[in-house]
């Protein structure tokens, strides 16, 4: 944009100063700064082209010899280039990056501690059933190979047998007869020459099944049902500053 242009009276007769957007630029010589504007000004060399820009290229002096806030841009004069459009999609994207480190250093490990207790209870229910299981095969061996009935199969009735009764880590309570989590089931054949133990995981559904070698009577002894509350349970759980340059023209 054309700023000033030397009068007839000097050396550089029809020379322009010009604004290239970051400064001011003398043809022939390169760029100079406001306070040069305003000494040919004083010299009566120049022959500004408006009072306003006059204005203008005086209050960027001032800003720069004492960073005095800037004066509006005259009109004519464009704004400086703002911040580029990449850079704040730079800005975007990583702010984007750092936000999902974060989620996943926060999630990622609940999610992996919760997997792991998961596996440990089930190993634990696991493992209580097959205490049980052993308890009743000797049971049996001691009354002639009938195997305990349904009422016989807890904490008392085995205590002979196995002490001490093994623990549901759902509860942290002996394990009982029932369909929840950490529970067992136990059914013995109509002639006491069979059964089958079943034990159930958090969500409801059977975690082990468990049954006796003779198991010509299977049919009788059909697994029970996980009730629908239970089931359904189960199911749920888980700006400028004020020492900017002065402003352009418009």
């Amino acid at each position: 944009m054309l700023v000033a242009t030397f009068g007839p009276t000097t050396g550089w007769a029809g020379r322009q100063i010009t604004w290239d957007g970051a400064g001011f630029v003398l043809a022939g010589h390169g760029p100079i700064p406001a306070a040069g504007l305003v000494e040919y000004d004083r010299l009566g060399q120049l022959q500004w082209t408006s009072a306003e820009v006059r204005d203008w290229a005086f209050s960027m002096a001032r800003w720069e010899a004492s960073t005095a806030p800037p004066l509006t841009r005259p009109a004519g004069v464009g704004a400086r280039r703002g911040f580029p459009a990449w850079a704040i999609v730079l800005i975007i994207a990583g702010v984007l990056v750092l936000v999902l480190g974060i989620l996943s250093a926060i999630l990622i490990p609940a999610f992996l501690i919760r997997t792991g207790e998961t596996v440990a209870s089930e190993s634990t229910v696991r493992s209580g059933v097959l205490s049980i299981q052993t308890a009743v095969e000797t049971w049996a061996l001691d009354n002639g190979g009938a195997y305990p009935s349904t009422l016989l199969v807890n904490s008392t009735g085995l205590s002979r047998y196995l002490s001490p009764w093994p623990v549901n880590p759902y509860t942290d309570l002996p394990m009982t007869t029932g369909t929840g989590p950490g529970d067992y089931r136990y059914e013995v054949g109509a002639d006491g020459g069979s059964y089958r133990l079943v034990a159930y995981a958090k969500d409801g559904g059977m975690l082990i099944d468990v049954r006796s070698t003779d198991d010509t009577n299977e049919q009788d002894l059909p697994l029970p049902a996980c009730p629908a509350s239970r089931q359904a349970t189960g199911a749920t759980a888980a700006g400028a500053t004020a020492n900017a340059s002065p402003a352009m023209p418009t």
